[in-house]
């Protein structure tokens, strides 16, 4: 679960879902495609593999898919690999399982978020968002309509961040293009794009705006960090 702040060199909280904490199921369920598209969990070490026949050859198809990206450098086109094994254990047969509650938590400090250029740290969020997309249109996927909304949902959100990739030097406008075109994209894209959240985000960040809204609303919201984890551990109690 993403979206959550810590204001005042951590001495409060914001967490926008905070009412709707829950404890976690105690048990696992069998997923299908359309319960696998979990976008932040899978960068902090949310994902739980057991080291087996089915496991090799999720982690050996995941890493196809990835390099079929050729025109991309390795290091973006494998960025996003946590994310496709659970997709690639279920194209191969194995058994994916997980818990149909949030696990993990994951915040920033606000000082942070407000000074981030572009609102990117060390990789581009849009691009990598658009680098799904191209993975999900793959030979292997492309046929697989149950992942139709997830592939609707990374290109609209590349399109929100259009603005910020081909300003980013790292990104630019030709790579973010041609993403576009070898990924069979294009229409797609002008469907999902979000021409008014795509300028704000460039605007916010070229007049230093970033967060001016996130300060008044955290700040009125936040709750401190013993009320916090008390929330926590009153959930995991049940």
């Amino acid at each position: 679960m993403s979206g959550n702040f810590f204001l005042d060199n951590c001495s409060y909280v914001f967490c926008p879902h905070l009412k709707t904490l829950r404890k976690t199921a105690a048990d696992p369920e069998n997923l299908d495609w359309t319960k696998m598209n979990a976008w932040d969990a899978s960068f902090i070490g949310c994902h739980a593999y057991t080291m087996g026949p089915g496991f090799r050859k999720a982690l050996q198809k995941a890493y196809e898919w990835c390099d079929q990206l050729d025109w991309l450098d390795s290091y973006t086109r494998r960025l996003m690999l946590p994310f496709y094994l659970p997709l690639a254990g279920r194209f191969v047969g194995a058994k994916v399982a997980g818990l149909p509650e949030v696990c993990v938590l994951r915040g920033m400090q606000l000082s942070e978020y407000e000074n981030l250029n572009l609102g990117t740290s060390g990789w581009n969020s849009g691009f990598l968002m658009l680098c799904v997309y191209a993975v999900l249109k793959n030979g292997d996927l492309e046929s697989n309509r149950e992942l139709d909304p997830i592939r609707r949902r990374f290109m609209k959100n590349a399109g929100v961040w259009s603005l910020v990739c081909i300003q980013d030097k790292r990104v630019g406008f030709r790579k973010f293009a041609g993403t576009i075109q070898r990924s069979g994209g294009k229409s797609e894209f002008w469907a999902q794009l979000r021409i008014w959240q795509a300028l704000s985000l460039w605007l916010k960040n070229l007049f230093g705006l970033r967060g001016y809204k996130a300060r008044r609303k955290y700040r009125r919201e936040a709750v401190t960090v013993d009320k916090f984890f008390g929330i926590l551990d009153s959930c995991q109690k049940g």
